[in-house]
């Protein structure tokens, strides 16, 4: 009787295994979109962001499975936020002077804020010309930041590397 116990333990036990490592290869990624599609020629599912990616080639083809598609990061435009003018801003590593250039520039009441890393503001000033000039010699190597405003309100940020 023992013997027959502990046989049906063992076979209880495999086909415990066997089930859990078919379900657990069920689902490799998590995925942040995808879908189907079709045509006379044949139909396809996709994902988007997929992380693991296998080529399979032959004479008639190449397939790329996985990953294929870069992520995009788009600008989000708050409804509060402004529009302003068209601008330039160069050169972009900067060394000594960072030009502002708006060519279109009717007098509106544009300023500039230079911020650090943290926030602080370094420099600020209106904008009075269609041409404005940023000395930049004075600030350390590293990462800035340039926003612009248009009466009062942010209108756009640039991200500014000053070399030494």
């Amino acid at each position: 009787m023992k013997k027959n116990s502990h046989l049906k333990q063992t076979i209880s036990l495999l086909i415990l295994i066997f089930t859990f490592s078919i379900s657990t290869i069920a689902q490799q990624n998590t995925v942040s979109a995808g879908g189907d599609a079709s045509s006379s020629a044949g139909s396809i599912s996709y994902s988007i962001g997929q992380v693991q990616y296998k080529t399979i080639e032959s004479d008639s083809g190449i397939v790329t499975e996985g990953l294929q598609q870069p992520y995009e990061v788009f600008e989000i435009v708050a409804i509060d936020e402004v529009q302003g003018p068209d601008m330039s801003v160069y050169p972009n590593p900067v060394t000594d002077i960072l030009f502002v250039e708006i060519p279109q520039f009717s007098g509106e009441n544009v300023e500039y804020a230079l911020t650090d890393m943290q926030g602080r503001i370094l420099l600020q000033s209106e904008i009075r010309d269609s041409k404005t000039e940023i000395e930049m010699l004075s600030q350390a190597a590293g990462v800035y930041f340039l926003q612009m405003t248009i009466d009062g309100r942010k209108f756009k940020t640039f991200k500014i590397i000053k070399r030494k």
